[in-house]
């Protein structure tokens, strides 16, 4: 008798156990994130096709920008599905390996913070780790003027006038990594246009005055940087790095907070949706 009147009485229906704002919250935020992964996958697909660009070594791929679209791009879209997906669908599956997911990337990227600031501001630790990122960019600096090397190329000049450096080692002396270039080299033999100077992003060049490919000529012949300072950079960009996080660690902050507590709350709310569905489930 009393299910008879449960039934009639809209009043004594329960409730669904599912938070339709934790549903909807996780479905479009996901859903522009599918719409945004999309995009970065289709321009660097596009970018690498109409350049015919060839990834044969790790360096290609890692100061590649169309490959970093491209990656992330994809990555973007695959772990947003399972989002977009197991909220609209309340598929608990899918809901389970998009927090997997998500709680994966967030330990990669509190350890990958981790070693930033040991590298920097831990140099027993660094030394007994084996931190020498200098030896895995060195290729960078190697291939920096062959005929595939565009995309590189114009990546190394931008990080070298974006952070007032030259080269990529983490001292005061990271101009002089030029000499591993075939065409910077300098010794008393070399006689290229380009022996014995840094590219032009190393320069220190006042607003208003034009671009000089051969402004740092000459300075590779000098071993203190003090002497070439007036012309160049002279900190590698692993020191130029260390120098930004120096001077704008607030801003550097606030960026990690921007990308883990939105990952957090996103964990949160799929945690929740998941325990919500399981729960309305054994109503049935």
């Amino acid at each position: 008798m009393g299910t008879i009147r449960r039934m009639f009485n809209p009043r004594r229906r329960d409730r669904s156990a599912v938070n339709l704002f934790h549903k909807y919250v996780i479905f479009f935020v996901n859903f522009i994130f599918i719409l945004l992964g999309l995009a970065l996958t289709v321009s660097g697909s596009y970018i690498l096709v109409t350049t015919g660009k060839q990834v044969t070594s790790l360096m290609d791929f890692l100061f590649d920008p169309a490959c970093i679209l491209t990656l992330a791009g994809s990555i973007c879209v695959v772990i947003a599905f399972f989002g977009c997906a197991g909220a609209l669908r309340e598929n608990t599956c899918f809901l389970r390996t998009y927090t997997l997911i998500l709680s994966i990337l967030f330990f990669l990227e509190v350890a990958l913070i981790i070693l930033v600031f040991v590298y920097y501001y831990v140099p027993d630790v660094r030394k007994s780790l084996k931190l020498y990122p200098e030896d895995l960019l060195q290729t960078a600096i190697e291939k920096y003027e062959d005929e595939t090397a565009g995309d590189l190329k114009n990546l190394l000049d931008t990080i070298q006038k974006t952070l007032d450096c030259c080269g990529l080692s983490n001292n005061e002396t990271g101009y002089l990594n030029w000499n591993l270039n075939k065409y910077y080299f300098c010794n008393d033999s070399s006689v290229g246009v380009l022996s014995c100077s840094v590219p032009f992003s190393c320069c220190k060049i006042k607003p208003g005055d034009s671009i000089n490919i051969l402004c740092g000529a000459g300075v590779l012949k000098k071993s203190d940087p003090n002497e070439v300072s007036d012309k160049i950079y002279t900190n590698g960009c692993l020191r130029g790095l260390q120098v930004w996080l120096d001077s704008n660690i607030w801003t550097f902050g606030g960026i990690i907070l921007g990308i883990l507590l939105p990952q957090i709350l996103l964990v949160g709310f799929a945690r929740a949706l998941r325990d919500q569905v399981l729960q309305q489930k054994s109503k049935w």
